[in-house]
């Protein structure tokens, strides 16, 4: 199994359907909004954070209050509401995943649509306490997180960060703006009838 091939598993996985094979759930559940899952797979050994999002367009009417807030660290402005939702889980989010990385493991950090926007602002934080080179990020129609300079920002810390997005999704171009910017390598991957569903990001990348 390839990092990238994990991702999507994960992605999908935190909502429930399905397990990931070789992999230990060390921690699942829900802070508030926010619903993750933290998994160790010795196999690959890694350690894997997914964060679920919004797999119904009709979930979106509470992500597009937009308010901006600066974000500590790199600088930039980000979504007020999803840094707040990631703060409410990190200590929760920190607990597990420091319960069992090691220091030679891979840190991977995913999520789907909404989850791709927490997979982001997780990144920053777990990045000042490990080295960035052992951070990979997958998200899969992730909105816009933030501007101009917190996109280049990301980049700049981690180089690692691949961000696929199936055609005619419309969440990626979310929220509307000028004043969004996407961080990440963009991989664009073929049309499917359900465009945002993490399914479909999973039989594209089977």
């Amino acid at each position: 199994m390839t990092y990238e091939r994990l991702a999507v598993t994960a992605a999908d996985s935190v909502y429930g359907r399905q397990e990931v094979n070789h992999a230990r759930v060390i921690w699942s559940g829900a802070v508030d909004n926010v619903q993750f899952d933290v998994m160790r797979h010795e196999n690959l050994h890694c350690v894997v954070v997914a964060f679920a999002g919004s797999n119904e367009l009709a979930d979106w009417g509470r992500h597009l209050f937009v308010r901006r807030r600066r974000i500590a660290g790199i600088g930039g402005l980000v979504h007020r509401g999803w840094l707040s939702d990631w703060r409410l889980a990190r200590p929760t989010c920190y607990a597990a995943i420091f319960d069992t990385l090691q220091p030679t493991d891979t840190l991977i950090i995913t999520g789907h649509s909404y989850g791709g926007a927490l997979a982001q602002l997780a990144a920053v934080h777990f990045a000042r306490l490990v080295s960035s080179k052992g951070i990979k990020i997958y998200t899969f129609g992730c909105p816009r997180v933030g501007n101009k300079k917190f996109a280049n920002q990301l980049d700049a810390l981690i180089s690692h960060h691949y961000r696929y997005t199936v055609r005619r999704d419309p969440v990626p171009h979310l929220p509307l703006g000028i004043r969004y910017k996407h961080a990440g390598n963009h991989i664009q991957l073929p049309y499917r009838k359900n465009p945002h569903s993490i399914q479909s990001y999973e039989e594209l990348l089977s």
